[in-house]
């Protein structure tokens, strides 16, 4: 669910906005490394949307992008993301 709700809000960013991410979040891959989870890398993604000024805007998509019933129990919109595979 991390990896299709990043890249689909990615693919509708600027290549230049992506690479301001990417610098952000590239030096706490390492820190990354040994988490379980996802938790670590979305909270360097959400510190580097933020950096950037596009928290709203993120967290608009991930609504969108996703129903939840409960934490665990969430249905991608087809029209915005892929289904799982």
């Amino acid at each position: 669910m991390y990896d299709d709700l990043v890249g689909g809000f990615d693919n509708r960013l600027p290549t230049a906005t992506r690479r301001k991410i990417q610098r952000i979040t590239t030096p706490y891959d390492r820190q990354c490394e040994d988490a379980e989870g996802y938790t670590c890398e979305m909270a360097t993604y959400l510190n580097a949307v933020e950096r950037v000024g596009l928290l709203r805007r993120f967290t608009a998509f991930s609504c969108k992008a996703y129903r939840c019933k409960d934490i665990t129990n969430c249905t991608p919109n087809a029209r915005l993301l892929p289904k799982p595979q």
